[in-house]
């Protein structure tokens, strides 16, 4: 990351800390059992963002849109772990519930960041991860793919660099771990809802494949429809070793971009 982009990320995560520790000595006091409320993860409600190429989109449109998409699946390996096992050695408490909602209360903003740096958006928040959503221009495939593997590596950097240090010295917990799946794929602009809270999504083969893909720990991984859009490395640039074949979720075919030392 550029130094500016990391200055900008640092300051995100210590405002996230620091409201999320606000946040959890408001209502500690109503958790008498922690272990009661271990699938509050997953009831985190989705937060919606914009779909690239469609910030306009009206509820009352009855058009259906088509259109290609990259999407980008981050993942926070382990968190059911971190919410349900007690870690001792965390500082202030910050084990169990309080570990978990730290951790996802820095660690997403500061992804969305990173991917908004590129030209990704993020359209949704899953509990423990994120789904953005870049959008392909006709002929830009490569472009694109190689834009949101950018923004992966922007992700791995941020979690390393400024996250982990930082929650390491607040809380002395230890690092945290994300896997990220990148693939590409044709995807149906849609409302889905009911009246009074409709809300707007991509509906893509590239999601699942993607999801699948999200599987590695501090790794990108590409789906095969992204593999195959890498572009031919030109002089100056990254020069590509191999893509190293891997195995996703569900024996999903997946890839690691090796780069030359």
């Amino acid at each position: 990351m550029k130094p500016d982009e990391i200055a900008i990320i640092k300051a995100l995560a210590q405002e996230k800390m620091l409201d999320a520790e606000t946040k959890w000595n408001q209502v500690k006091d109503q958790f008498v059992e922690l272990a009661e409320d271990s699938r509050s993860l997953r009831k985190v409600a989705k937060a919606l963002t914009q779909i690239p190429g469609y910030e306009l989109l009206d509820e009352d449109e009855t058009e259906v849109h088509v259109d290609d998409f990259v999407v980008l699946l981050a993942d926070l390996r382990q968190s059911t772990k971190h919410l349900m096992n007690n870690y001792a050695a965390a500082q202030k408490g910050a084990t169990e519930l309080k570990r978990v909602f730290i951790e996802t209360s820095v660690l997403l903003p500061c992804l969305a960041q990173a991917i908004r740096f590129g030209n990704g958006k993020v359209t949704e928040y899953l509990g423990d991860g994120l789904l953005a959503i870049f959008r392909v221009p006709e002929g830009k495939g490569s472009k694109v793919v190689v834009e949101a593997h950018n923004s992966a590596e922007k992700c791995i950097e941020a979690v390393a660099m400024i996250i982990n240090p930082m929650i390491k010295e607040e809380y002395n917990l230890p690092p945290l771990e994300v896997g990220i799946g990148i693939a590409r794929a044709k995807g149906i602009v849609n409302w889905v809802g009911l009246p009074g809270f409709m809300v707007p999504k991509v509906f893509s083969q590239a999601v699942f494949n993607a999801s699948k893909c999200a599987c590695g720990n501090n790794e990108i991984l590409l789906a095969e429809s992204a593999e195959a859009l890498w572009p031919t490395v030109k002089s100056g640039e990254k020069a590509v070793v191999f893509m190293k074949k891997r195995k996703g979720r569900e024996n999903v075919d997946a890839y690691l971009v090796e780069y030359a030392s």
